[in-house]
């Protein structure tokens, strides 16, 4: 399943750090053999009929193209990077002139897209190291689940609103009875729904549907866009849910 969701949607690369924690902790030599065939057969599978159509080049292109097809440093998604490029409302129809460029050097000559995949790569090792501290019990991979899927929306640039999907779905799989998670779990949904409305549909469409929306969603409440008070919520959260991580004993 892990390869087909790769081949599928790279993006699922962000549940790497548990697979191979699991893999480690949980499975002995054969099993895991077992699993990386079972991995080749299936890429294979999804691959072949690309492969025997001389499409190879299409496959790797799909796979890792997609990173600069939108040299920006979002891409509508309330991520952290919208800090920096604030809107009020979503122009795509005007993409080069009003979003900012992830590959101009911004901060100690190093660019955007740059600082953003380094420090995911900097959370996920983090992710990791503690998911091994802790042996890999059911309390810390679902701690992991949490954190992953928001570190991947907040962090690299070039997002899209429809990024945080993945936190909604994963934070209701590391469903917890406390109070806490539904908190955050409330905040990432609420967020993702905002992104969502403030992307899709368009301005105009809220103006005809009438109401206080379209204020929130377009306008500047408490003095600065939507985006940014969404994005200042989900960065608090990954803080949060971080320093939980580190202190925690995941018994």
């Amino acid at each position: 399943w892990a390869a087909a969701a790769v081949l599928t949607k790279p993006q699922s690369l962000l549940l790497a750090p548990l697979w191979a924690v699991c893999l480690l902790w949980r499975c002995d030599l054969r099993r895991c053999t077992r699993g990386f065939a079972a991995a080749a057969a299936a890429a294979l599978l999804i691959c072949g009929p690309y492969l025997l159509l001389g499409a190879a080049a299409g496959i790797w292109d799909s796979l890792l193209g997609a990173v600069g097809k939108y040299p920006v440093v979002h891409l509508n998604g309330f991520s952290a990077w919208f800090l920096l490029n604030p809107m009020t409302e979503p122009r795509l129809d005007a993409l080069s002139a009003l979003y900012r460029r992830d590959t101009t050097a911004w901060l100690a000559g190093l660019t955007p897209r740059a600082i953003g995949l380094m420090t995911l790569a900097v959370v996920a090792a983090l992710v990791v190291w503690i998911i091994w501290r802790r042996r890999g019990r059911p309390p810390v991979l679902r701690w992991a689940a949490c954190v992953l899927p928001l570190a991947f929306f907040l962090l690299p640039t070039q997002m899209h609103e429809r990024y945080l999907f993945p936190a909604v779905a994963l934070w209701a799989w590391a469903c917890v009875p406390r109070v806490s998670w539904c908190v955050g779990w409330l905040l990432v949904s609420l967020t993702a729904f905002l992104n969502m409305a403030w992307a899709w549909p368009q301005r105009g469409v809220w103006d005809e549907i009438g109401g206080p929306m379209a204020g929130i969603l377009f306008g500047d409440p408490l003095g600065q866009p939507a985006g940014v008070w969404c994005a200042l919520a989900l960065l608090a959260l990954l803080v949060w849910m971080f320093s939980r991580g580190l202190r925690s004993r995941f018994t």
